[in-house]
C-alpha cells in the first residue's frame, strides 16, 4: 500500500503556486497544504487558459480532484478560489459550482472558452454517473462533455447542430480552456471506479491528490478568505496579462481576448531551456516504455497520460515562476514528474483496494477495510459497524476473508462475559 506521505520536493512548487497555496492555508481553521496546492496549480491553469502554449503544443488545461474525509477543511481552497478571481475581476473564468448537464457545459463554453469548473462531492457524482444501473443520462453526459473538452484545447470544437437554425445557431469555440478542481471523500469515489471507467480514458485524464492528513489540528486563521493579499491579485492578473496587468484597458483587453472563443487565440509559446531539452527528450523515451510495459494492465490509460500531465504541470510551474518571460527548465520538470507519479501511485493504490466489479466484491473491500482500521473487533462490534449487510451476507463474507487469509476468526469471551467472535487482521498477526 502507498504511503500517504507527500514528498517534500513536490510542495516545494515555487513561485505563484506556493504563494497561492501559503494564503489558502493561512486563512482556514483546518489547513490542508496538499489540497490548497491542487487548487492553486488550478488557478494558474485557469488563468493561462488560452494564452500559452509549451513545446509540444501543451496547453494549461488541469483537472485535479482534492481527497479528504468529510470535515477535514477540504471546501476551504473553493472558497479561496472563488475569492481570488473576484479580487483580480476575473469572476467571469469562475463557472458554477454545480453542473446540470452535457450541454451546459458546452453553452458554458460558447459564450465564455476559458472556464474553472467546481464540482463537490464528486466521488458520489462519478458513483451516479459510472453506475451501469443508472437512468439519468444527464451526469454521464457531463463526464462525456468533461473529457471532450480535455482534448480540444488545441483545436476548433464545433457546437452542436440544432434543428431550428433561425432560433439556435450552432456555435463553435476556438482552443477552449477548461480546468476542473474537485473535492471529495475516499470512498464513494474509489467505489465509483470499476475497470470499464479507467478503460475508457476519462479517469486518466485526472491527478488525484490525497491529503495525508485528513483532520488536522485547529489553526487560527491569520488572514480572512474574503481578504486577497494584493500580491496575489496582482499576479494572477499578470499570468492574464502579462507586463501590463497594470494597466486596466490593457487588461480587459486580454481578458476579452482569452474569453473570446470565436477567433483564434494569440499565444505565448513556451520553449524548453537548453538541460530541459535533454531532460524531456529522455521522457518521450519512458513514455514508450511505459505504454508497452502497462499495454496489458487495467492501468494502461493512466500511464499512457503520464508526460501528457508532466508536460502540462511543468508549464504551469513555470509560468507560475516567471508569467511574463516563462521558459521550462529541467527543475520544472523534475517537480511536474514527481508530483505526477505521487498522484498516479495514488489512483493505482485506492483503486487496486477498493474497485470492484462486483457488489459482493466491494463489500467485501468494505468490511476488510473496517477491520483494518479498528485492528480488532468483535462480531457485535461488526455488526454494528456493518449494518447495511444482512446477517447471511455478513457471515458469507467473513467467511470469504478468513478462507483468504485476510484476518482471523476466534471464538473468544467478549467484554460481556459471553462468548463471541473475536476477529484480527492478518497483518496484527
Amino acid at each position: 500500500e502507498m504511503s500517504r506521505e507527500v514528498p517534500a520536493d513536490i510542495m516545494g512548487a515555487g513561485g505563484l503556486i506556493d504563494d497561492i497555496a501559503a494564503w489558502m492555508c493561512d486563512s482556514a481553521i483546518y489547513p490542508q497544504p496538499f489540497l490548497s496546492m491542487a487548487a492553486a496549480i488550478c488557478a494558474i491553469g485557469t488563468a493561462a487558459g488560452r494564452r500559452y502554449a509549451g513545446p509540444w503544443d501543451t496547453r494549461t488545461n488541469v483537472y485535479c480532484i482534492g481527497i479528504a474525509e468529510s470535515g477535514s477543511g477540504k471546501e476551504h481552497a473553493l472558497t479561496c478560489l472563488n475569492n481570488l478571481f473576484f479580487a483580480a475581476d476575473l469572476i467571469e473564468l469562475f463557472a458554477g459550482e454545480e453542473i446540470a448537464s452535457g450541454t451546459a457545459i458546452e453553452s458554458t463554453m460558447a459564450v465564455r472558452a476559458v472556464q474553472l469548473f467546481q464540482i463537490d462531492e464528486f466521488g458520489h457524482f462519478m458513483k451516479s454517473v459510472l453506475n451501469p444501473r443508472a437512468t439519468s443520462s444527464h451526469r454521464r453526459d457531463v463526464l462525456v462533455k468533461l473529457t471532450k473538452y480535455t482534448g480540444a484545447a488545441t483545436r476548433l470544437v464545433k457546437g452542436t447542430e440544432y434543428a431550428n437554425k433561425k432560433e439556435r445557431e450552432r456555435i463553435d469555440v476556438h482552443e477552449p480552456c477548461v480546468c476542473l478542481y474537485a473535492t471529495t471523500v475516499a470512498q464513494p469515489l474509489w467505489e465509483a471506479f470499476g475497470s470499464g471507467a479507467l478503460g475508457d480514458g476519462s479517469v486518466a485524464r485526472m491527478l488525484f491528490f490525497r491529503s495525508p492528513i485528513d483532520y488536522p489540528d485547529h489553526h487560527a486563521p491569520r488572514l480572512l478568505a474574503r481578504d486577497v493579499p494584493p500580491a496575489l491579485v496582482a499576479g494572477i492578473r499578470r499570468v492574464v496579462a502579462g507586463r501590463d496587468a497594470d494597466n486596466d484597458f490593457a487588461f480587459r483587453a486580454a481578458k476579452a481576448q482569452m474569453l473570446d472563443g470565436r477567433n483564434r487565440p494569440g499565444l505565448i509559446r513556451v520553449q524548453y531551456d537548453a538541460q530541459a531539452q535533454v531532460v524531456a527528450d529522455q521522457l518521450a523515451t519512458e513514455q514508450v516504455e511505459l505504454k508497452r510495459r502497462h499495454s496489458a494492465s487495467g492501468f494502461a490509460p493512466v500511464w499512457a497520460r503520464w508526460l501528457e500531465h508532466i508536460n502540462r504541470l511543468a508549464l504551469i510551474r513555470a509560468i507560475s515562476m516567471d508569467a511574463a518571460a516563462p521558459r521550462i527548465t529541467a527543475a520544472d520538470l523534475a517537480w511536474a514528474r514527481a508530483l505526477v507519479e505521487h498522484c498516479i501511485g495514488t489512483l493505482i493504490s485506492e483503486a487496486e483496494r477498493h474497485m470492484a466489479d462486483s457488489q459482493y466484491e466491494a463489500a467485501m473491500k468494505r468490511v476488510l477495510g473496517i477491520i483494518r482500521k479498528r485492528g480488532q473487533m468483535t462480531g457485535n462490534d461488526l455488526a454494528r459497524a456493518t449494518q447495511w449487510m444482512s446477517r447471511r451476507e455478513r457471515a458469507e463474507v467473513l467467511g470469504h476473508l478468513e478462507e483468504s487469509g485476510a484476518i482471523t476468526v476466534t471464538r473468544a469471551v467478549t467484554g460481556t462475559g459471553r462468548p463471541g467472535l473475536l476477529i484480527r487482521p492478518v497483518s496484527m498477526e
